[in-house]
């Protein structure tokens, strides 16, 4: 599809002196994966949409951490992160989460033929009512359902990105932790997710292992051993006569890491 074509089929723009501006003025840009494509702050001065690949959006919170405020991978889909004006700055980053091909034209010549032209006043008006209803439809899920509920929207709503947009970027976007999203995408394999971590639960020592502390990590208790200077880490797998207070022998091994 060439520029000319896009600003016909998908926009459904009509008119020839608009059509020839925006298509002698409109390039194709490639970013690899991983590149920010804009930083908050800068100045946006095109008009971009989606050709192929995938996009993200996100910011940082006052702790600094980053947040995902929305994603793209739709064919036609704008990647505009603010209202269409002269001089205005991105409030927030834009980052290609694969190899992505974006369509751009400048601010200003879009601008002039809002000015000018009916069917692009529509065109934007439209824009602007679906990216609304979008986000609009973050919020509300994000807010008044579960996280199990989330995913399975986010699924829905974005299958492009399962497996290739990271966890703690989705997490982040479905207002939820890495762990917790974890958790919920080994429920939905049919695997039972870990339990939290570490509860301490009461058992009988033998005189031998005084200054000790027993945990439940992973339907195994941990026996951690204080003797002196020294400190072990015994992972006890739990058998028939835990009732009597009594461990099996265990095999030294440590637990893998809970994240």
């Amino acid at each position: 599809m060439t520029n000319r074509e896009f600003f016909e089929q998908v926009l459904r723009l009509t008119d020839t002196k608009t059509l020839d501006a925006l298509d002698a003025a409109s390039v194709i840009r490639t970013f690899r994966a991983g590149e920010l494509i804009l930083r908050a702050g800068d100045p946006v001065t095109e008009v971009s949409f989606l050709i192929s690949g995938a996009l993200r959006s996100f910011y940082f919170d006052a702790a600094g951490h980053e947040i995902t405020d929305c994603f793209a991978a739709r064919f036609g889909t704008p990647a505009l992160p603010s209202f269409l004006e002269e001089k205005v700055r991105s409030p927030i980053n834009l980052e290609a989460l694969t190899a992505t091909e974006l369509l751009c034209a400048p601010v200003d010549v879009a601008l002039s033929h809002i000015a000018q032209n009916t069917a692009c006043v529509r065109v934007y008006t439209d824009l602007l009512h679906e990216a609304f209803n979008r986000h609009w439809q973050i919020k509300q899920m994000v807010s008044q359902h579960t996280a199990t509920e989330r995913h399975r929207w986010f699924l829905g709503a974005f299958p492009e990105l399962d497996g290739v947009a990271k966890d703690r970027t989705i997490a982040s976007f479905l207002g939820m932790t890495p762990v917790t999203l974890s958790r919920i995408k080994r429920t939905v394999r049919g695997e039972q997710p870990y339990p939290r971590p570490a509860a301490e639960v009461p058992i009988v020592l033998t005189p031998s292992q005084n200054h000790c502390r027993a945990v439940l990590f992973r339907g195994a208790l941990l026996v951690v051993l204080a003797k002196g200077r020294e400190d072990r880490l015994l992972d006890h797998k739990v058998g028939h006569n835990r009732r009597h207070g009594q461990l099996n022998e265990g095999d030294n091994k440590r637990p893998r890491d809970n994240q």
